[in-house]
């Protein structure tokens, strides 16, 4: 895909390496062009566009030195007879061996062939194989989808086709016989299955002249059509995600006016602890996903307005309204390594309104009597710990969100509490008494998953003493064990 926009220098792809890359389908790669100009065509016309179900996101990485070869070979340029002397033998003579040879007839005794002509390698004696596209369309798909299917499978498919089929005519090409072995269509479903592996496409390919193996013979593959460069006035009809336009990339698409009613309607009416309800309400924002930074933020929002009821009816169904929400939340987050473009977005934004929403939920849950209180941080609490196993967040994130859920706030001294701040607060135990720290601070909250909106210094000190409180018995009693 890259290919035809300029030379390429080196291509590098880093595989997902642990379990949470595994568990995204994040993939990673570099592509060197050999100038600026061919990287920036590719950029514009790549970037967007779907590819096996994905949103490519392509951007500009710190630029290295080309890779220096070691090894120097001149280009392998084969001696080209007249194109009359290349046709495929008629119907009546095509069973023949001699009248199918592809190799490159000899120039005549005692006649040089012009400079101009001669190949420039140093195996002027090699054979060369000039490749031709059998005329009947119905035998060019035929050898052109098995071999498809050899490159795919491997030899073993092959011998089990030549088992099965050794006394089909219309296979006889596929025999590597040595009266077959320069047969033109033998040749060209050898060359097929060589491109295919290669990853050259049904009606793309490479036509540079190459040999398979050092020494071997040359093979020269057939002219096909150009694909025309892609223009404003004509583009490919492609699913495509516009990420010029909007700053910050994908999901932040404005949510239409009824796109906006019906997520009402599903979270305000429809939403219950039923998993129906959960589903239709999950599958909306998924297939919304190029909104998903408002659709986060709304389903958050919803989350805390559920903690607060307007009326003691309300304050009868608030935890099940406020788990539902919970769960469809969840459920949001746990698909959102799907393919749709800007579902990705989903983890992002979760991550970032969660402590606000924990704080919410810590406040909710100490109206409730001391039995429905249990049951409710029960419920939140399996939550975290199914994130946890999910891996959606860090595991110091998850913590202070479960450490946010069983805060209390007991008065507390300013000079015992500098004691317990975290090795990497170093800055913030020094001065905490000053403003300037608050960024500092807040910095160490933010990492651990504890709120700070409308948070003075103050309570955030506390909030991070309350996280070491909470946690270091476990660890000690790990570390005794």
């Amino acid at each position: 895909e890259f290919g035809r926009f300029g030379e390429i220098k080196s291509i590098k792809i880093m595989y997902p390496r642990t379990g949470l890359q595994h568990a995204r389908g994040m993939s990673t790669g570099f592509v060197q062009f050999a100038q600026r100009k061919q990287a920036e065509l590719a950029m514009n016309n790549m970037r967007g566009q779907a590819y096996f179900g994905m949103a490519l996101r392509i951007e500009f990485a710190k630029p290295v030195a080309p890779v220096p070869s070691g090894i120097t070979r001149p280009a392998v340029q084969p001696y080209l007879p007249p194109v009359q002397t290349l046709a495929l033998p008629a119907p009546e003579t095509q069973g023949t061996a001699s009248s199918s040879s592809a190799t490159l007839a000899p120039p005549p005794s005692g006649q040089e062939i012009p400079p101009g002509l001669k190949r420039k390698s140093r195996f002027d004696q090699a054979k060369a194989f000039c490749i031709a596209i059998p005329s009947e369309v119905s035998v060019r798909q035929l050898i052109d989808r098995t071999a498809e299917l050899v490159a795919l499978e491997g030899w073993e498919f092959e011998s089990l086709i030549l088992q099965r089929e050794h006394a089909n005519p219309r296979l006889a090409w596929m025999k590597a016989e040595k009266d077959n072995l320069e047969d033109p269509l033998h040749l060209y479903y050898r060359w097929r299955t060589f491109a295919f592996s290669q990853g050259d496409s049904q009606d793309q390919w490479r036509t540079e002249p190459f040999q398979i193996y050092e020494n071997g013979p040359v093979w020269q593959p057939p002219a096909c059509a150009v694909r025309k460069a892609w223009s404003e006035e004509k583009k490919p009809n492609i699913q495509r995600l516009d990420l010029r336009g909007k700053p910050g990339g994908a999901g932040r698409a404005e949510l239409q006016t009824e796109d906006l009613q019906t997520l009402e309607r599903l979270m305000e009416e429809g939403l219950s602890l039923r998993r129906p309800a959960v589903l239709e309400a999950m599958a909306f924002c998924l297939d919304n996903a190029a909104s998903s930074q408002a659709i986060a933020q709304r389903i958050c929002k919803s989350v805390c307005e559920a903690c607060k009821p307007s009326s003691e009816d309300a304050s009868a169904q608030g935890p099940q309204q406020v788990i539902a929400r919970l769960y469809l939340l969840s459920d949001v987050l746990f698909n959102a390594h799907c393919t749709k473009p800007g579902a990705s977005m989903y983890r992002r934004q979760f991550q970032e309104h969660l402590p606000d929403v924990f704080e919410s939920l810590r406040e909710f849950s100490s109206s409730l009597s001391a039995l429905a209180q249990a049951s409710f941080k029960d419920n939140v609490k399996q939550l975290i710990h199914i994130w946890t196993d999910w891996s959606s967040f860090p595991p110091q994130f998850t913590r202070g969100l479960e450490a946010t859920l069983f805060r209390h706030a007991p008065a507390v001294d300013r000079e015992d509490l500098l004691l317990e701040l975290s090795s990497g607060t170093d800055e913030a135990q020094a001065t905490v008494q000053k403003d300037a720290q608050t960024t500092a601070l807040e910095r160490e909250c933010r990492s651990r998953g504890l709120p700070i909106s409308g948070a003075t210094p103050q309570h955030l000190v506390e909030r991070l003493r309350h996280f070491q409180e909470y946690w270091v018995p476990e660890a000690s009693s790990t570390g005794g064990q």
